[in-house]
């Protein structure tokens, strides 16, 4: 699942630099850029730039985001016996 790029074993420091370059990306994009790219490869940025930014700054996941942590955790736990 993408939630497992939250275990990602890359440095602070090319994560860092990973978000930088998305920010500067987002930045130079223009109106009619957003709205020619269909809304799904949108929404994939902000959940890349979300989790660099959790990764890069400490900032806690959206609580939509840690539902599909608790959801992917529930489908990887093992049945008990």
């Amino acid at each position: 699942m993408i939630v497992d790029f939250l275990k990602t074993k890359r440095s602070t420091k090319d994560l860092k630099a990973c978000l930088e370059t998305l920010l500067e990306f987002k930045e130079c994009e223009g109106r009619e850029e957003w709205e020619a790219i269909p809304f799904a490869a949108w929404t994939k940025l902000e959940q890349l730039e979300e989790f660099l930014e959790c990764l890069v700054h400490g900032k806690p996941p959206k609580p939509d985001t840690m539902k599909a942590i608790a959801r992917a955790g529930e489908k990887n736990a093992k049945p008990k016996s």
